[in-house]
């Protein structure tokens, strides 16, 4: 008999607590929907209808986390916090992904080596390929290459690796060299650069170094 009583206690006390949860929680509702950072990739517009229908909703109705989760499935959010600021706001704040380059004209890689996927156009930025390697040796690749081609004055616009073939794109210029030996033949090449661009002006040149000696322009 006892051990119902404490039972029915238990019981009354639970129902209390969420009767009461239930009635402060209900006196919050969303008037106002605060974005607390600016987009650069994901579409803003997207974001504000992802959040649209948390309006005039009791608090008491939403999933904090539901609503975070559904705003890290818009392309370029990378991971998304959501809080309510009583009585009456919901603030939103997200981090976008950064990317530093593509990898195989598919994937991208941010600055912290995460590897993500969006759909659409590529964007205009590094692009590295190959089929036999990683996308950390590639890149690893480019910082070395571009240490030897920095006193150029050329940014590197893509490089291709297949198996000992490198394809070098920069600005105003494309080498083709062999991986086996490119570091002596990009530095043979950097110290005739000025040479090259007094002849060559700003045209367009492509070079072949896969000779023993030397190389040739176009």
């Amino acid at each position: 008999m006892l051990k119902n009583k404490f039972l029915y206690i238990a019981l009354f006390g639970i129902l209390g607590i969420y009767a009461y949860k239930f009635f402060i929680f209900n006196q919050y509702i969303i008037k106002e929907i605060v974005i607390e950072n600016q987009s650069n990739r994901s579409d803003i517009n997207m974001i504000k209808n992802k959040l649209q229908f948390t309006l005039e909703e009791p608090l008491h109705l939403l999933n904090l986390r539901d609503i975070k989760e559904s705003l890290e499935s818009i392309d370029w959010i990378k991971r998304a916090q959501v809080n309510f600021d009583r009585p009456k706001i919901l603030r939103v704040k997200f981090d976008e992904y950064d990317p530093i380059y593509i990898f195989n004209q598919e994937y991208y890689v941010d600055v912290t080596g995460i590897i993500f996927k969006i759909p659409g156009n590529p964007l205009d930025i590094l692009k590295l390929s190959s089929k036999e390697t990683t996308h950390d040796f590639m890149y690893e690749l480019y910082q070395n290459i571009k240490l030897i081609v920095d006193s150029s004055s050329q940014d590197i616009i893509s490089i291709d690796k297949n198996r000992d073939m490198l394809n070098i794109k920069l600005e105003n210029m494309v080498i083709k060299v062999r991986f086996s030996n490119y570091e002596k033949k990009l530095e043979e090449l950097i110290n005739v650069y000025p040479q090259l661009q007094e002849i060559y002006k700003n045209n367009y040149m492509k070079i072949d170094m896969r000779y023993p000696t030397g190389f040739a322009v176009e």
